[in-house]
């Protein structure tokens, strides 16, 4: 059905009422056009033939002086009351207040400080995930800090640094991109403010002005807890030192994990680092700064590579005079360093470590005292002609001194002698250079003793009468 005058079928208008206005209109009789095409009185200018007077101005307008109409319309999605477009407009306006109100992370900091803390942190994301959150980094605002979280599941670093914190939250940004944008600012105050409703975090330094879509920080993965367990206290410096004479052993086949870690054993207040690849073997003795603790003998195997970011971590506060503490948990699945400013948490590696004590030399048939500085370097130049030839370093122990040689076919050879004190059978034997090469750099006495055991036994390098660390090094059959 139509109302006279509409010319549609769909229209459903009354001839009081039309879709455009939701106020009846009141006609005379005997106007003039059609009484099917109502127009609201707000739109009309002046008097027109068969329209009334406007009754209402612009400036007049007012909510409550229209009647409602008792049929309401639903066509073409229009409101069909001024009450239902002012509720419209009210949550509008509490959807942009909600909006403004998300920011859950405001915060400020310096560029140069959350520069070198997400170097630090980054160090834990791999480039080869399968999740990935695990790009992300996990930032924090909590108290009066910024704090960081990488992983990679098997090794966790988590660092903490002031900050002027105005709101607390988190978000996971990635870490690559976050790192490069902020490395790359001028020192001058970082503004961080999260966006928690669309997960973006803008960063504003100066006349930068960025975005960074993160993702919920619900979604990284729980951090490791190793709160209850074995804990050892350390000297930086020490521990330190201790990491770097023996992550040099440790293997980089991953076809042979157990090589790839760092046997750790604890045996009241010693600490004793052990690293082999089959060819070399490094032992390091620590004592531990609580030096009454007592305890039952035990060891774990904690990965190199987790001991090398250790390292790194460790070299800006080996001054200070604070300690490391090494904490492993109870289940020995996990262990856990804290140093100031940062926490390394590491997977364990499962499995037995081989005895170690057997390969390590017990007799002597020729002991080599040398100066360490002088060796190192002739050692150094004379391998340059040993890279070519299976890096084949011979030593020939004579009365007064050690002469070293390396020769290549295609390249010639080269011979060096080195004042030594010599004491027992001459004899001759020959070593990777790269291998004499690390220990010579890694020992840090005025001079180096060499102890020999014939020509194809193991040779223990250490400093004169130090058992804290020795480094056994395997022979290759050559002719000398």
């Amino acid at each position: 059905m139509t109302w006279p005058g509409c010319g549609s079928s769909s229209c459903l208008a009354r001839p009081d009422q039309h879709i455009f206005s939701s106020v009846p209109v009141a006609r005379e009789p005997g106007s003039v056009g059609n009484p099917g095409r109502p127009r609201n009185p707000r739109f009309v200018r002046g008097t027109k033939p068969g329209y009334p007077q406007a009754v209402h101005r612009p400036s007049e307008f007012s909510f409550d002086r229209f009647p409602q109409p008792s049929l309401p319309y639903y066509g073409y999605g229009f409101t069909n009351s001024f009450q239902e477009l002012r509720r419209g407009v009210d949550k509008g306006r509490s959807r942009a207040l909600e909006a403004k109100e998300a920011y859950s992370v405001k915060c400020t900091i310096s560029p140069q400080q959350l520069g070198a803390g997400l170097n630090s942190v980054s160090r834990a994301v791999s480039s080869r995930v399968t999740l990935p959150i695990l790009n992300n980094v996990l930032v924090a605002a909590r108290g009066g800090s910024l704090q960081l979280t990488a992983t990679n599941l098997d090794l966790t670093i988590h660092h903490s640094l002031a900050a002027e914190v105005e709101e607390e939250g988190e978000v996971t940004v990635p870490a690559r991109m976050l790192s490069e944008f902020v490395s790359a600012l001028p020192e001058q105050p970082l503004r961080w403010q999260l966006d928690s409703a669309h997960q973006t975090v803008g960063l504003q330094s100066g006349r930068f002005d960025a975005h960074i879509r993160g993702v919920d920080a619900k979604e990284f993965p729980p951090l490791p807890d190793v709160s209850d367990g074995e804990t050892v206290e350390l000297d930086p410096q020490t521990l330190l030192t201790a990491i770097d004479q023996t992550v040099i052993a440790a293997s980089a086949d991953d076809g042979r994990p157990i090589y790839t870690g760092v046997l750790t054993e604890i045996a009241g207040p010693e600490v004793t680092l052990v690293a082999t690849d089959g060819h070399r073997l490094a032992i390091r003795v620590v004592r531990a700064t609580d030096g009454d603790r007592q305890g039952e003998r035990f060891g774990v195997i904690i990965p190199a590579r987790a001991l090398s970011e250790l390292s790194r971590l460790l070299k800006p506060v080996a001054a200070s005079p604070a300690s490391v503490s090494l904490t492993i948990g109870t289940a020995r699945a996990q262990v856990k360093f804290q140093l100031p400013g940062y926490e390394l948490t590491a997977r364990l590696i499962d499995g037995v470590y081989p005895s170690y004590e057997k390969v390590i030399p017990t007799a002597s048939q020729t002991v080599v005292r040398a100066s360490t500085e002088e060796l190192r370097r002739t050692t150094k130049v004379v391998s340059l002609f040993a890279r070519d030839a299976a890096n084949v370093l011979k030593i020939r122990c004579e009365p007064g001194q050690i002469v070293l040689s390396a020769n290549t076919n295609e390249v010639g050879d080269n011979v060096a002698g080195v004042d030594a004190t010599v004491e027992g059978d001459s004899l001759g034997i020959a070593f990777n250079a790269r291998y004499v090469a690390d220990v010579l750099n890694l020992i840090d006495s005025p001079e180096v003793e060499l102890i020999l055991n014939g020509p194809l036994s193991p040779g223990l390098v250490r400093a004169p009468g130090d058992d804290t660390y020795r480094y056994v090094i395997m022979p290759v059959r050559v002719a000398i």
